[in-house]
Formats: C-alpha cells, sequence, structure tokens
C-alpha cells in the first residue's frame, strides 16, 4: 500500500492531469473496483516507464482533449461502420 501512495504522490507531482483523469471516473459512476483497476494501470505504466529512463512529458488538459476527441472519433466511425455491415445483404 505505501508503494502506491508513494506513486500515487509521484504522479500527482509529474502528472497531475492524468491521475486526475483516472480519479474523476468515480464522477461518472465508475464503481470503485474499476477506479481501482485503472490506478493500477496508470501506476504500472508510471512506474515502467520511470524504469526505462525515457522522459514522460507532462500531459496537459489541451493533449488529453485532443486524445479523448480522437477516441471518440473513432468509436463513432466504428458505430458508423457495424450499423451499415448489418444492413448491407
Amino acid at each position: 500500500m505505501q508503494e502506491k501512495e508513494r506513486l500515487a504522490n509521484e504522479l500527482f507531482l509529474k502528472q497531475p492531469n492524468m491521475l486526475g483523469s483516472v480519479l474523476a471516473l468515480s464522477q461518472i459512476s465508475a464503481s470503485f473496483e474499476k477506479v481501482g483497476f485503472a490506478l493500477d494501470i496508470l501506476f504500472t505504466c508510471f512506474q515502467a516507464m520511470k524504469e526505462s529512463g525515457l522522459s514522460w512529458p507532462a500531459i496537459t488538459e489541451e493533449d488529453h482533449d485532443k486524445q479523448l476527441g480522437r477516441y471518440v472519433g473513432i468509436l463513432s466511425s466504428a458505430r458508423i461502420s457495424a450499423q451499415a455491415l448489418l444492413r448491407s445483404p
């Protein structure tokens, strides 16, 4: 538990927007288990990046919004394509 607390503190200092995005999942009715799972993934990625010796640039709100927009666009395209396939003979 202390390791996760240490990582959370370090993430708060180096990647506050990423940590905030995961913690905000609880505000959109994600269960405690799902938020915990997302935190574990974030901790694992953060720890792996640190151990790789590479730097992880701070993810800004603008970066996050841009990638979220791309993700929504991809999902919309996939949904439209799936609907078209279901209608084709």
